[in-house]
């Protein structure tokens, strides 16, 4: 199979062209800014690897220029805009493939990890297409608007809580912070700067593109101030506690949470 990757030039465009090169395909790499974008008929995949808010205008830039029956892919963080997207250009007769791989362009295996599908049109077939790209990774099917929510949870809100962060304690004494910290503050600390030496484009994008950010946001507001007001009341306090813990050890690994701070420390302590 002949492949095309729009925006090899970026982490996870670059690991996308590794990847199917490494499963036996003829692969090249395409700038839509530069290329002639006549050459993508020749391709029976591309795959486009753009910053979020850029994908939904590549993907009707690049439809049209590509041969019934081809594949044409996508891979961004969010879903609700380039879903949108795909099924319009659906109707151009190719076959659409909505994808968010959960893993970074670090990853050199797919053993154990997950890629998130989005059906467009045909369920079953997109996640069998999927499992052929990604073999041997954990394929999710799930709808735009539940993707969108999950990634407000798992990335959007913990990219703007670690930012605020890293603004709150940069001007603190942070080598006398390092030397002093626990596992707590040094797991966190190592968590907040690599959320902010992630790219601009990529934070900013997981922010402003997000609808479901908003009322979480606005419930992580809310939820501070509660924090706060309950410390100064033992009763208060203790309530507020035990409801956040009722709702997490909902989750089986809670029992095993402070074990793995703990490694997570003896990582970063060893690094």
């Amino acid at each position: 199979m002949r492949a095309a990757v729009v925006g090899a030039k970026g982490g996870m465009g670059g690991w996308l062209l590794r990847h199917l090169a490494a499963l036996g395909h003829e692969v090249a790499a395409v700038d839509t800014r530069t290329d002639p974008l006549e050459q993508l008929s020749g391709f029976d995949l591309v795959v486009v690897s753009v910053p979020i808010s850029a994908t939904p205008g590549v993907i009707r830039v690049v439809a049209p220029k590509m041969r019934r029956s081809a594949v044409l892919a996508e891979v961004a963080s969010l879903k609700e805009d380039s879903h949108g997207a795909l099924a319009t250009v659906s109707g151009f007769g190719l076959t659409t493939l909505c994808l968010h791989p959960m893993f970074g362009p670090s990853t050199d295996s797919l053993s154990g990890s997950v890629v998130a599908v989005v059906p467009v049109v045909d369920a079953e077939g997109e996640a069998g297409l999927a499992r052929s790209l990604f073999p041997g990774a954990d394929i999710v099917t799930l709808g735009a608007s539940r993707h969108d929510r999950c990634m407000a949870v798992v990335l959007s809100l913990p990219y703007a809580v670690n930012l605020a962060l890293s603004r709150v304690i940069g001007g603190e004494d942070l080598k006398l912070a390092s030397r002093m910290a626990g596992s707590t503050f040094a797991v966190q600390y190592t968590l907040a700067q690599s959320v902010s030496g992630e790219s601009p484009t990529l934070t900013r994008d997981l922010l402003s593109c997000n609808a479901s950010l908003a009322p979480l946001l606005k419930a992580f507001e809310d939820s501070l101030g509660d924090v706060v007001w309950a410390s100064g009341d033992d009763a208060r306090f203790s309530a507020l506690h035990t409801e956040i813990v009722g709702a997490l050890c909902q989750d089986p690994s809670f029992s095993g949470a402070k074990e793995r701070r703990q490694r997570a420390y003896m990582a970063v302590a060893g690094a």
